[in-house]
């Protein structure tokens, strides 16, 4: 089990990953705006941070750049919507500020959940 932040302005999005990750057992705590995640992060500990990048007010890229800086080794994953031919683009972006790995909204709940499994080092069977 794990201690998981989840940031995504569109309600329905942060909602659906909540409880897909809650269904594998987490803990989540799920925001809105980047700043209340950012602010969030300097009180309490979280294991990964899961966040969209394209945000009203401060983005998933300046979020994943300060998270950076105040915590090196927390795992960020970043994702948005199907940007194409510009997600590749921004993906490499993301990873590029510190994000370890991108998914494309929307994703198949499987894929979704082996990605989270395999960055926190889970154990599939389990």
């Amino acid at each position: 089990m794990a201690t998981i932040l989840v940031v995504d302005d569109n309600e329905s999005a942060l909602r659906f990953i909540q409880r897909i990750l809650e269904r594998e057992g987490h803990v989540v705590t799920a925001r809105g705006r980047a700043l209340d995640a950012y602010e969030m992060c300097g009180s309490e500990a979280f294991d990964l941070v899961v966040t969209d990048l394209f945000m009203d007010g401060m983005d998933g890229l300046d979020l994943i750049r300060a998270l950076r800086e105040r915590a090196p080794a927390l795992p960020i994953v970043a994702m948005s919507g199907d940007l194409s031919p510009m997600r590749a683009a921004v993906f490499e972006a993301a990873q590029a500020s510190g994000a370890v790995r991108a998914i494309a909204k929307p994703f198949a709940v499987a894929a979704f959940r082996t990605l989270v499994r395999d960055i926190l080092g889970e154990d599939k069977a389990a």
